[in-house]
């Protein structure tokens, strides 16, 4: 074997038997859903244990979202849905340096589609526009939206909600919340 790929199989051997020896703790969140609605809330816990399993004290774990605009969490792990899209939520032990994170998408309660006509014809293009609505009921505004037609051989439909007549027949129409992901 070469030194280079000796010192690589040296070095990535050192650095996996540091993490696991500097690892003297486990911790580990519990979320009852991977979802929270816009405008509600919901309790996640986190335990910590050493290596044999032995519970520790949870007193030195304090809570942190990736993205405070998306989703916020109180020092107690309630999460509250503040927009829709994804953060990150992490549970951090300050006594042990154990950490934790779990994926928290934050989602609209519901989603409506407004059509100015039900029937329009081949060659004839309409604007759809869709509103999103948080838990309790209320439009959310700032909601970015990608439209998508269930036959573009009948209508095609621009993800910006511009539909055109291509032919005659049906089709359905689909509205997606436009989210930013992390990671």
């Amino acid at each position: 074997m070469s030194l280079i790929r000796n010192t690589k199989i040296l070095l990535l051997a050192a650095l996996a038997s540091f993490s696991a020896a500097a690892q003297n703790a486990y911790l580990t969140i519990t979320s009852p859903a991977p979802d929270v609605l816009v405008n509600a809330q919901m309790q996640v816990a986190a335990s910590i244990t050493d290596l044999d399993g032995t519970p520790m004290d949870p007193s030195g774990i304090s809570w942190t979202s990736s993205d405070t605009t998306i989703a916020t969490v109180a020092p107690d792990g309630t999460i509250k849905g503040i927009f829709p899209g994804d953060a990150f939520i992490t549970a951090s032990d300050s006594s042990t340096g154990a950490a934790a994170r779990i994926p928290m998408h934050v989602v609209p309660s519901s989603l409506a589609i407004q059509t100015p006509v039900q029937q329009f014809r081949v060659g004839d293009t309409l604007q759809l526009t869709a509103a999103a609505f948080d838990a309790a009921g209320k439009a959310i505004p700032g909601v970015q939206f990608q439209f998508r037609s269930g036959e573009p051989a009948i209508a095609s439909l621009a993800s910006n909600g511009a539909m055109t007549g291509v032919a005659e027949g049906f089709t359905t129409v689909e509205a997606r919340v436009s989210t930013r992901s992390e990671e």
